[in-house]
């Protein structure tokens, strides 16, 4: 029988910090990669889903 909280992550299981951190970290990558491109992108907010397309497409 397992004890483990079934509303927390296991060892294996990124917490939602965590989880944020890297959302931040890949946010912050495709915005760097854009202007790199010469696409307009803001400096903070939302990235359109175009810009995230061509990234995914991209790597």
């Amino acid at each position: 029988m397992s004890t483990r909280d079934p509303g927390r992550p296991g060892p294996d299981e990124p917490d939602e910090a965590e989880s944020e951190q890297r959302g931040h970290e890949r946010t912050a990558a495709i915005r760097a990669w854009a202007k790199q491109q010469g696409l307009a992108v803001t400096d903070d907010g939302p990235l359109p889903a175009a810009i995230v397309a061509m990234y995914e497409a991209a790597h």
